[in-house]
C-alpha cells in the first residue's frame, strides 16, 4: 500500500514570490550598464517631478479649503517641500559630478 506524494500549494522557500519556471534565465536578464548615468538622472528627474506635482497639489488644496484644525496638513506640506529641496540639491550634485567622473 503505497501512497502518492502530495503536492503542496505552499511555497518551498519563505519569501519566494516568483515560481522557478517564471524566473528569467541568465541570458534573459537585462542588465543596466553601471555607467548609464544619463538614464539614471532621467529617472531621478521623473521621480522629482512626480513628488513636486503631488506637493504642489496638496499645497493648492490646503490653500483653497477652509481652515480646519482637524485636517491641517501644513506641516506635512512643509516637510515635503523641504524633502524636495534636499533631493533637488542631490540631483544637482550628481548632474555636476557625473561629467567630472567621465573625464
Amino acid at each position: 500500500m503505497g501512497s502518492k506524494p502530495r503536492h503542496s500549494s505552499r511555497r518551498k522557500k519563505a519569501g519566494t514570490s516568483v515560481s522557478e519556471k517564471s524566473k528569467p534565465s541568465s541570458s534573459e536578464v537585462v542588465r543596466r550598464s553601471p555607467s548609464d548615468f544619463d538614464a539614471l538622472l532621467g529617472r531621478f528627474s521623473d521621480a522629482l517631478s512626480i513628488l513636486a506635482t503631488a506637493t504642489r497639489a496638496l499645497s493648492n488644496t490646503q490653500e483653497d479649503s477652509e481652515p480646519s484644525p482637524d485636517h491641517d496638513i501644513g506641516e506635512d506640506i512643509t516637510t515635503l517641500e523641504h524633502g524636495l529641496s534636499v533631493l533637488r540639491a542631490v540631483y544637482d550634485e550628481f548632474d555636476v559630478g557625473i561629467p567630472e567622473l567621465r573625464e
